[in-house]
């Protein structure tokens, strides 16, 4: 009924370039499928926050969303790298998608680390509380996305040459809220 892309779209050159890539060569392939993006850590050219970043957001949601998502959805994307929208079909019906910007709790971004996520990332975390509120009220399932996970990340686990470094993928304030709302509507 519809395809996820849940970010990385680069490893090395343009990330729009590389977005628009993977985008063609998926819709190439599956042409009237939605296809639905969510942002990976390394599809950011800096900070997840500022004005250069509303200004990446407008740009990635003018790249990928504008086929597929609903105006709001894509306002949402344009405004703040992260969407919730009710995808096409017939065997999609009572369906939310929720894709979040997770680069604003990731332990792994310098920004986050230095505090310069905060109002965002709990502006986030609150969307996030009310619109799993509104799935609720209309009786839909909610399809959460991200990129970087909650949980733990053991860096170099498998190669025994690099010392392992246990961390959390979130940053602990983040995760604790973000777990509290899922508690809530579990």
């Amino acid at each position: 009924d519809f395809i996820l892309f849940t970010g990385d779209a680069t490893a090395s050159g343009a990330i729009i370039d590389n977005i628009e890539v993977i985008q063609g060569s998926v819709e190439q392939r599956f042409p009237a499928t939605p296809i639905f993006l969510v942002l990976g850590n390394h599809d950011f050219p800096g900070s997840p926050v500022g004005p250069a970043a509303v200004a990446w957001y407008r740009q990635v949601a003018d790249t990928w969303g504008s086929r597929w998502l609903e105006a709001e959805a894509q306002a949402e994307f344009s405004r703040l790298g992260y969407y919730s929208t009710t995808p096409p079909g017939v065997g999609t019906r009572g369906v939310r998608l929720i894709a979040l910007n997770t680069e604003l709790f990731n332990h792994g971004n310098d920004f986050v680390v230095a505090g310069e996520t905060v109002t965002e990332a709990f502006a986030h975390l609150e969307w996030l509380n009310a619109t799993l509120a509104d799935v609720k009220a209309k009786g839909q399932r909610a399809y959460i996305l991200g990129h970087v996970p909650i949980g733990m990340e053991t860096a170099y686990g498998n190669d025994r040459r690099v010392p392992s470094v246990l961390r959390p993928y979130w940053m602990d304030l983040f995760a604790r809220r973000y777990q509290d709302i899922l508690d809530s509507f579990g």
